[in-house]
């Protein structure tokens, strides 16, 4: 799970209806969608939100990204953005109650986008470790570029 793409679900989950899980459905979306492509979010907005339910969500979603990515898998697509979501979700839900004490080697990619911006050299790891993180970074190829 990225945290960078956990802290903005929570932050937008602050601002969203307690309760609205259509609100909490079409966030998430919106950021599994800008993994794929640029698009302009408040047209996300317009599109997901009045779907019916998370299925109907998921379905659009993938529509979209589609459009531009025509082969990817549509299938596959569809389980991954559900599995973002309920991973968002469990992720937003989960607190732990203390802090792993070994090793960690983080790998992160040399190229960061405005989701890692604000969590720090390692990722905030320091908060749920009680050692020190090793950080590495890796030239990551896009393959939707």
């Amino acid at each position: 799970m990225n945290d960078a793409l956990l802290d903005l679900f929570q932050s937008y989950r602050a601002k969203l209806t307690p309760g609205s899980d259509a609100e909490a459905e079409t966030e998430a979306l919106c950021a599994f969608i800008q993994q794929f492509i640029g698009t302009e979010y408040n047209k996300l907005l317009e599109t997901l939100l009045p779907q019916k339910d998370l299925e109907a969500r998921v379905k659009a979603a993938v529509d979209h990204i589609t459009q531009s990515h025509k082969s990817i898998n549509q299938d596959a697509l569809r389980f991954a953005a559900s599995s973002f979501y309920y991973k968002l979700k469990a992720a937003d839900q989960y607190v732990p109650t203390n802090k792993y004490h070994g090793n960690i080697t983080l790998l992160q990619a040399k190229t960061r986008n405005e989701y890692g911006e604000g969590l720090g050299a390692d990722y905030r790891l320091s908060e749920v470790s009680g050692e020190k993180s090793v950080c590495s970074q890796l030239e990551l190829i896009s393959y939707f570029s």
